[in-house]
């Protein structure tokens, strides 16, 4: 008998591991468009490693499929602003400042946006602009 209960212990326990193993397959089957990400991700570790000229092309690349997703926006403004752009950046922090929904992030566009006009020494709209993050 004893050894009989071994013998169904076991076959339970691979039963159970294919299973979960294929249950696996089934959920990472069911996420779309996961690959789709990845621009945005190598963008942002691109501005985490100074590559400013790289993060500029993966944020591009992102937003040519994902116009109106902020996090692409605020990235590529800040790969611009950091390659010396700020009027080109300024457009970018502006429309992510619009797109997103969390008050934090809109604090930080809009404070990106103030730096970009203090670097243009447009000081009554870099007051704006922080004046508006403070808001947030």
């Amino acid at each position: 008998m004893g050894k009989m209960v071994k013998k169904m212990e076991h076959f339970r326990l691979i039963f159970v591991g294919l299973l979960g193993f294929g249950y696996g397959f089934v959920i990472h089957a069911q996420i779309p468009g996961l690959q789709s990400y990845k621009p945005l991700r190598n963008g942002n570790k691109a501005l985490q490693q100074a590559q400013y000229q790289k993060a500029d092309s993966l944020f591009q690349t992102y937003l040519k499929s994902n116009a109106d997703n902020p996090f692409a926006q605020m990235g590529l403004g800040n790969a611009l602003y950091q390659n010396g752009n700020p009027d080109s950046a300024r457009y970018w922090f502006d429309r992510a400042s619009q797109g997103f929904d969390n008050p934090k992030h809109i604090s930080t566009a809009q404070h990106n946006l103030g730096n970009s006009y203090m670097k243009a020494e447009k000081w009554n709209e870099a007051a704006q602009h922080y004046k508006e993050a403070l808001k947030q």
